[in-house]
């Protein structure tokens, strides 16, 4: 994708304000059994290395402009550890959806 080739100056300072956004919500894993914070600096950080909602600059160029851990239909978030079982990427979108959304 162009945008994503390009990564204009632009566009990677608005992902960097809005993953902060996400960040200063506290999120919680929306999964039952788990109940942790899914990113911030309080409590116990459960994401990628990096600690972004957003790909950005800093993740792999694949992910840039997809946000992570929140599935695109229903906009459940989950930590990094819940993902890994319970998300599905489609490769043709590069949509995140959670097992109960995929058909």
């Amino acid at each position: 994708k162009k945008w994503r080739e390009e990564k204009s100056e632009i566009l990677t300072q608005f992902l960097g304000r809005y993953d902060q956004l996400l960040n200063r919500r506290r999120i919680f894993c929306a999964l039952r059994n788990c109940n942790d914070v899914c990113q911030g600096s309080e409590g116990r950080r459960r994401v990628d290395s990096d600690g972004e909602w957003m790909g950005q600059q800093n993740g792999y160029a694949a992910s840039y402009g997809v946000q992570e851990y929140t599935c695109y239909q229903c906009m459940k978030s989950v930590c990094y550890n819940c993902s890994l079982s319970n998300f599905d990427c489609c490769e043709c979108c590069e949509k995140q959806l959670c097992m109960d959304c995929v058909e």
